[in-house]
């Protein structure tokens, strides 16, 4: 099983709408592919390691596959077949090797330790942010510990401060507010029934409910006015006595003097008739007696009897209405809330009394007239404009008072259970905000509390994890040092990391190359110890070399050679890479191993490389394609260097964008070929003139002396802008008119200062040198000559 052709991706960085051509050939068990930084093969690398994780939604790749009895079979990003692919890039050096310096107890540098492996390195990364959060959680626990003990003992103070300062305030009203009972646990109860029910219970007014529980206990009033004079019927009785008249004999002289008459008629019964005078020792004559017997006769007695009754009963009217007045309680005696209404019916009583005597003397008046002139009929009287006397105001105030005093123990119960629940309510939204506080703060401790346990849960776990063994220290050095080609780096184990020795001294630090070597390693070791090792395993590799000199170059090719190519130990290999050496390395043992052996691994070698593509919208874009590598195998053995691969191609390239009608070939060439010709031209001038060797413009300087001046500062000025961006920049304002002929003119320095070399190396690689020559003339165009560009928005 290999993959044989990557017909379509839909959209992954710069492979958008990317199409196979269809005329390259298919993919092989081993297949390397040469491309140059920015052509597109790291992306692709990282396509491939999405595609392994299962992460590549969206990208829309298409592939062949190649199965056993010639079965190809097309499939999707989400095909089963990518768990076998194993991908080692730079992401997989980051992600499974961690150089660090571990700290002591102390804080100081100890040991240079390395750890390999992406689950390994995940799983102590993770190990170190559990504990680096767990460090977290205790410091939070113990502010949210002592923010809790803050804000409860706030919580329980307004209850306990509520529960005292209502029992001292109401505890005389009832048992309920003892101070021995009333505890913080009855003010929590209240509290609990809700903010509405406390609102209802509270007081209406507080002010007069504290003096209600301030007030004492008073006795009864025993008092019964028993005062309800009215005189109408004395009226009457008067009005009766005025129009009695006498009908006895009336002696002129008593009856004209009543003085005299009163005189006379006390004396009828101290003297007999025949008797004297004890006054004038005068005889009483039968005839005088009988006279004055005469003149008060029963008549005149039964009148006198009736205006002495009625004087008895204005004497006892009067009587009882002064002592009713007198015998009011004094205002002492009642509840204060009683005072005002006091005050307004004594107020009241007392001008009745002094109207209802007034009234009693005009009475007495009216009586004393008829005495007066008992033998004639007088008028009668109209009543007094007070005739009744009544205290009910005061019998009100008396019976409201007496009824508190009886229904007291109710009313200031009632009255304190109000101030209780204003009290609390006053208080309510502090407790409610303070529970809030301790339901926070106990709620951050749980959860904190839960993250803990979690984290150490985690933390066992991934310490029992049964993860793949390391590689043993004596295996690793030994591999390094057939890497490397040198020993000076050795490993000890260290639990599950190493620690790492550059001589017999702790390592300061890994180069990148240095790191990249131990992480291929690692890769190796790690398909060797995989389950599905073997046949069904797609390998991709890339940049196997990055960062190494020629010497770790050729021992770390010889090293993958032997470990995918001479074992079995994976399906298929394929191998990207920017490294001219080793590709050609590679690609020279693989055309003679396989010439040898056409029935075992055949393989494919690729070059991808940038071209300039019409997108869909009219715009023009950069796209990689995959180029099969000259089948001429004599040609394919002069192109021996990365210098006479960049001799080439520039000019192959030149030499067809000369002979193209079309813009977009030129402006193609003109866009993506400034980065070959200034590598050419560095490795030209590199030999032959190595003072000025990593000066470029000097190199070119001294290399063009005697030649076109304009030309030679055309050039370096090109050069310099152009070939900087190792992408090919599409959107750079370039006259391919004027590009062509500098980028040929490289040719035209080479061949200036070794002709032989230039003559040759054309024929060698079967290009025609004086048609180069010919195309390095500099056309000179106007300034105001509208520039050809190559955008992304305009095209051409």
């Amino acid at each position: 099983m290999h993959i044989q052709r990557i017909s379509s991706i839909k959209n992954y960085r710069i492979f958008q709408d990317f199409k196979a051509v269809a005329a390259a050939q298919p993919w092989q068990p081993v297949t390397v592919v040469y491309g140059s930084n920015g052509s597109g093969k790291s992306t692709l690398s990282s396509l491939f390691a999405e595609l392994a994780s299962g992460a590549a939604s969206g990208t829309g790749i298409s592939v062949e596959l190649f199965r056993r009895q010639n079965v190809v079979q097309s499939i999707s990003e989400t095909d089963a077949v990518w768990s076998n692919l194993r991908v080692f890039n730079q992401d997989y050096v980051r992600d499974n090797l961690d150089f660090e310096i571990s700290i002591d107890g102390s804080g100081v540098s100890a040991k240079h330790l390395l750890t390999l492996g992406g689950d390994r390195i995940k799983i102590e990364k993770r190990v170190k942010q559990i504990k680096s959060r767990q460090a977290e959680i205790t410091e939070k626990l113990t502010e949210h510990g002592d923010s809790l003990r803050v804000v409860t003992k706030k919580r329980d103070a307004i209850p306990t401060n509520l529960a005292q300062n209502i029992s001292r305030e109401l505890g005389h009203v009832d048992t309920r507010f003892n101070p021995r009972s009333y505890k913080a646990p009855k003010v929590r109860e209240q509290i609990e029934k809700g903010k509405p029910m406390l609102t209802s219970a509270a007081s209406v007014d507080s002010a007069h409910d504290e003096k209600q529980v301030k007030s004492r206990v008073l006795p009864p009033l025993v008092w019964t006015s028993g005062a309800n004079e009215n005189v109408s019927d004395l009226v009457t009785r008067i009005n009766t006595l005025r129009a009695t008249t006498i009908v006895s004999r009336v002696i002129d002289e008593l009856s004209a003097n009543k003085q005299a008459a009163d005189w006379v008629q006390d004396g009828l019964t101290l003297h007999k008739p025949g008797q004297s005078c004890f006054f004038c020792t005068g005889e009483i004559t039968v005839d005088r007696r009988a006279a004055l017997e005469s003149h008060f006769d029963e008549s005149l007695l039964a009148l006198q009897t009736e205006a002495k009754s009625l004087r008895s009963q204005f004497l006892t009217a009067r009587s009882k209405v002064t002592d009713t007045i007198e015998s009011v309680p004094k205002k002492t005696e009642f509840y204060a809330a009683f005072h005002e209404k006091y005050d307004e019916a004594v107020t009241l009583a007392k001008a009745r009394k002094k109207a209802f005597l007034a009234g009693l003397a005009l009475l007495e008046q009216a009586i004393d007239e008829k005495e007066a002139a008992p033998f004639s009929a007088l008028d009668p009287i109209s009543p007094p404009q007070q005739d009744e006397f009544v205290v009910a105001e005061v019998d009100a105030v008396v019976t409201s008072s007496d009824s508190q005093t009886a229904t007291f123990g109710d009313t200031i119960v009632k009255a304190a259970l109000g101030l209780e629940a204003t009290r609390i309510l006053q208080y309510f939204d502090d407790y409610a905000s303070a529970v809030a506080d301790v339901k926070a703060e106990s709620t951050a401790i749980s959860t904190l509390q839960g993250e803990a346990t979690a984290l150490k849960e985690e933390e066992e776990t991934l310490s029992a994890a049964d993860l793949d063994p390391l590689p043993k220290a004596k295996r690793l050095n030994r591999d390094l040092a057939l890497l490397l080609g040198r020993n000076e780096i050795s490993f000890q184990s260290v639990g599950e990391q190493y620690e790492i020795m550059r001589g017999d001294r702790p390592a300061s630090g890994l180069s990148e190359g240095e790191r990249n070597a131990i992480s291929l390693l690692y890769f190796l070791c790690a398909l060797e110890r995989h389950e599905d090792q073997g046949k069904d395993l797609i390998v991709v590799i890339d940049d196997p070399v990055s960062s190494f000199d020629d010497n770790i170059m050729y021992g770390a090719s010889a090293h993958l050679w032997s470990r995918l190519v001479e074992s079995e130990l994976c399906h298929q290999l394929i191998v990207f890479t920017h490294s001219y050496n080793l590709f050609r390395t590679w690609s020279n043992q693989l055309d003679r191993r396989f010439k040898r052996e056409k029935t075992k691994k055949p393989h494919a070698i690729k070059e991808l490389s940038a071209s300039l593509q019409k997108s869909k919208d009219g715009t023009f874009r950069r796209q990689p394609q995959f180029l099969d590598w000259p089948e001429d195998g004599d040609l394919r053995t002069r192109l021996r260097s990365e210098y006479h691969y960049l001799f080439w191609t520039l000019g192959t390239t030149l030499t067809n964008a000369s002979q193209a009608t079309d813009p977009l070939a030129q402006s193609a060439a003109a866009t993506i070929m400034p980065n070959a010709a200034r590598r050419l031209l560095e490795s030209f001038l590199a030999f032959k003139s190595p003072a000025t060797m990593g000066n470029f413009e000097a190199s070119v300087t001294a290399a063009m002396s005697g030649m076109d001046e304009t030309l030679r500062l055309r050039m370096i000025k090109f050069l310099h802008r152009f070939s900087h961006n190792e992408q090919g920049d599409v959107d750079a304002h370039i006259r391919p008119e004027e590009a062509l002929p500098i980028l040929a003119s490289v040719f035209s320095l080479i061949s200036s200062r070794d002709k032989q070399h230039f003559d040759e190396t054309c024929t060698s690689l079967e290009l025609d040198g004086s048609l180069l020559l010919q195309l390095a003339t500099v056309n000179e165009a106007p300034e105001e000559q509208e520039e050809l560009l190559v955008d992304s928005t305009t095209g051409l």
